[in-house]
């Protein structure tokens, strides 16, 4: 059967109820940031909504992946919107428990959801699938994985696999100079060469918009956990980007 935001979100918030806030990480994302997307409900309002409207372009009985899953909120939407199976991949052991359980919540049938224990920047899958869905995500790619996943998990994808968010709009400015590139996820290359030059300012501000399927789209400040500007030092290293003519 469907479910309705405003459904969704309040089972969430009751479960959230009964979680601990402090947690070890064991190296992984920790249980509260889990916990914090969570309750991030304008983030999860558009995300329901790309969900919803991405599942309908699918076959019926799809296979979809939920990429550093935290707490399974978006593959859960997936099972609902006509997921036949869907794998949620968390290298927390923790936050994969309480995971499990927040499905039951949800009386989602226990063999439509494969739950993973792994890094899903090398987890192997034993399928292909037709959607692949990841929000481990930060202005720029500062500090978590999302290009990362896609280039390990693209070999898994059926050809006309569908990734989410689909593309990004990244601005990089140093000062008044702006560089502004426009990334397909599904695409994602392994460098894109920007030319910067530091003189004063040895800093880069990253502002991204994230389009995640049609009009569904969050800008810097729309939300709690995405968008926002970030500040890098340089030199550093990039997932997307190779810095040329670096000067300090």
């Amino acid at each position: 059967f469907m479910i309705s935001f405003s459904e969704f979100q309040k089972i969430i918030d009751n479960f959230l109820l009964t979680l601990p806030r402090s947690s070890k990480d064991g190296g992984a994302l920790p249980l509260s940031d889990a916990i914090f997307c969570a309750e991030d409900k304008a983030r999860n309002r558009i995300i329901f909504s790309a969900l919803r409207e991405a599942s309908a372009t699918r076959k019926k009985d799809f296979i979809a992946i939920d990429a550093g899953c935290g707490l399974g909120i978006f593959g859960i939407i997936l099972l609902f919107f006509g997921a036949k199976k869907v794998y949620f991949i968390e290298n927390n052991p923790e936050t994969i428990q309480h995971a499990k359980c927040l499905l039951q919540n949800f009386g989602i049938k226990k063999n439509s959801a494969i739950f993973l224990e792994e890094d899903a920047t090398t987890v192997f899958l034993p399928e292909k699938f037709d959607l692949l869905f990841s929000e481990t995500i930060t202005s720029g790619f500062v500090s978590e994985d999302f290009p990362y996943i896609v280039r390990n998990l693209k070999k898994y994808a059926k050809k006309d696999a569908l990734f989410l968010p689909e593309r990004f709009t990244i601005t990089l400015s140093q000062g008044e100079d702006k560089n502004v590139k426009t990334i397909l996820s599904s695409d994602f290359p392994e460098k894109i060469s920007v030319s910067l030059q530091f003189k004063k300012e040895k800093k880069i501000t990253f502002s991204m918009v994230t389009h995640f399927f049609g009009d569904n789209v969050i800008a810097p400040g729309d939300c709690q956990s995405l968008g926002n500007d970030r500040f890098l030092g340089v030199p550093f290293h990039h997932p997307l980007f190779e810095f040329q003519n670096i000067s300090l």
